[in-house]
């Protein structure tokens, strides 16, 4: 499949996508030792072309 738009369309291309997706732990162990007690957490991205 190739995809030639950078916004990637989960709606056509990506059904099955949640089957794979994983957490990596080591990452996942980062975030939550950076994140500490917090309650509330904004997730606002990033946008680079």
């Amino acid at each position: 499949m190739k995809i030639n738009n950078l916004a990637f369309n989960y709606d056509k291309h990506g059904q099955k996508y949640s089957g794979f997706r994983r957490t990596d732990p080591r990452i996942a162990k980062y975030i939550w030792d950076a994140l500490g007690t917090a309650k509330t957490v904004l997730n606002v991205g990033e946008l680079s072309f």
